[in-house]
Order: structure tokens, then C-alpha cells, then sequence
């Protein structure tokens, strides 16, 4: 029965070194998830904001355009088609 026992112990003890180095492992795994993940955060943070930077631009070059009005001439008139020369 001793030898039962300590073959379990050893086998105990193989097994929960195993699962503290296999924890460990995740542990980092998941460190650097995190890290990605957080990096990722700043990425889109920074996109949005040169996103609404563009839009802000693009709406003050929009607003500084002058109207153009555009008078009716013969070939609008005529459907978008000069007259022919006959």
C-alpha cells in the first residue's frame, strides 16, 4: 500500500506541475491578448479621430464652396442637345 501511495504522489505531483506550468502559460497567453487587445483600442481610437478630422475638413471645404446658379441655355432647353445645323 506504501508503494501505491508514493507512486501517487509522484504522479500528483507530475500532474500539478504540469497544470502550474500549463497556467502559466495561459497566464502569459492571456497578457498578451490583452496587450493586443489595448494596442487595437488606441488603433481604433486614433482611426475615429482621423475620420472625423477628414469629415470636419471635408465639411469646411464643402462649406467655403461658392453656389455656381447655372442659366437655361438653347441646348438645355432642348433637352441637353444643341440644334442642328440644317
Amino acid at each position: 500500500m506504501t508503494r501505491e501511495t508514493t507512486a501517487d504522489r509522484k504522479t500528483l505531483g507530475t500532474t500539478l506541475t504540469a497544470l502550474s506550468s500549463s497556467a502559466n502559460g495561459l497566464s502569459s497567453s492571456v497578457q498578451e491578448l490583452n496587450r493586443a487587445i489595448d494596442d487595437l483600442q488606441v488603433s481604433t481610437a486614433q482611426w475615429g479621430e482621423n475620420q472625423r478630422a477628414a469629415s470636419e475638413s471635408l465639411s469646411r471645404a464643402a462649406d467655403s464652396l461658392k453656389p455656381v446658379s447655372v442659366g437655361v441655355t438653347d441646348a438645355a432647353a432642348s433637352g441637353g442637345f444643341a440644334a442642328a445645323d440644317d
